[in-house]
């Protein structure tokens, strides 16, 4: 079973408890999979695995899980943009008096349904994972990468520049 951070930052923790450490954290959009999802745990907790194979518990509330919301394909199947900027608002209209609808930081994806138009240039529409609409600045928002097949050197020298950003 798979699911998505369903929050702007999701906790991931080391037991089904929120007094637990935590192990990682799940940005707006990211994607995982559930090792274990049964009343052994709680109700309220799922213990999943990151694409990037990190293990710990998430709480269901935080999330949605692909056959519990038929948002999850529609998501799935839409190419995504990774937010640069610290924060990003996504907001109800593509203008900076639109109401905000979420508040994404740096690292958080969104799906990407296209340029707004040349009456707004530089703004562009978004899909939110539970199908909400929006709009952000272009300028915020980038093609996620990908480390698959990308020579070590090359690699190395994009981690830098990430970090520098923070």
């Amino acid at each position: 079973m798979k699911g998505i951070a369903g929050k702007t930052i999701v906790p991931v923790y080391g037991k089904p408890e929120e007094n637990s450490s935590l192990t990682d954290e799940l940005l707006y959009g990211m994607s995982f999979t559930v090792i274990e999802s049964n009343s052994t745990i709680s109700d309220e907790w799922l213990y999943i695995l990151t694409e990037y194979r990190y293990k710990g518990y998430v709480k269901k509330n935080d999330v949605i899980i692909k056959n519990m919301a038929k948002s999850f394909q529609k998501w799935e199947s839409a190419p995504k943009r990774r937010v640069m900027k610290a924060h990003a608002d996504v907001l109800s209209e593509s203008r900076v008096q639109g109401v905000i609808q979420m508040e994404i930081t740096r690292g958080g994806l969104v799906a990407y349904l296209g340029p707004v138009g040349q009456e707004q240039p530089g703004w562009v529409k978004v899909m939110l994972a539970d199908e909400r609409l929006g709009y952000m600045k272009e300028s915020y928002l980038e093609r996620p990468r990908s480390s698959q097949g990308i020579p070590e050197d090359e690699l190395r020298q994009q981690i830098v520049e990430t970090a520098k950003q923070y």
